[in-house]
Order: C-alpha cells, then structure tokens, then sequence
C-alpha cells in the first residue's frame, strides 16, 4: 500500500471518528458545522526579536504534518478537509521547503500570506 493510501486511510478514520463526536455533541443539543485546528502560534523570548522552538499542537499534526506556526486545519464532515497553509512573502522568511509527503493530493490545500 503507497503512503499516499496510507494517509488518505489516516484521514478519513480521523475525520470517522470526529463526525461520530459531532453527532454525540448534537445529540446533547449543541450542533456545529465542523472543526478548526490551529498549529498554533510563534511566540518571542522577552524583549529579543528571537523565537521560542515553535512545535506544532498535537491536535493539528494528527491532521496535517507542517512544520511552522499559524496554519489551520478546517474539518467538516462529509468534505475533504481543508488546509490553510500560511507561507509567507516577504523579505525576512523563506518558502518552506517541500516536504515529502502526500497531504496536498489528499487534503485541499490553500496557501495563504
């Protein structure tokens, strides 16, 4: 089985298993239209223009394996899930590098500043 097969498998158990929680969740009277994970945010050291080791919230990298801070993860059942990947352009921050791995022919990928 490719690694492509493999996450895609991944996915759509994740996305099973939390279409089951949003089903619990209205059965108990409060209904939602899906789920946002954020990686999380960068945060500086005091009065130093240096981060702090930034490493992604476990509940975004089950998702999507990014590295890098501020990209969201939209879940709603039924739709492919959707990526925001934040890659920013400007003078101070390279474009990551691409990584070898199947997410943007799994997920819908958008690349957002």
């Amino acid at each position: 089985m490719s690694l492509t097969n493999l996450y895609a498998d991944h996915i759509q158990r994740l996305g099973e298993r939390y279409a089951a929680i949003m089903n619990a969740v209205a059965e108990g009277g409060e209904k939602y239209d899906g789920i946002v994970f954020h990686a999380g945010s960068e945060i500086l050291y005091h009065a130093d223009d240096q981060p702090v080791p930034f490493k992604p919230v476990f509940h975004f990298s089950r998702w999507a394996p990014l590295k890098g801070s501020d990209h969201l993860l939209v879940y709603q059942p039924g739709k492919t899930p959707r990526l925001l990947q934040v890659v920013p352009r400007d003078y101070w921050y390279e474009a990551p590098a691409r990584v070898e791995h199947p997410y943007p022919d799994v997920l819908e990928v958008e690349e957002v500043e």
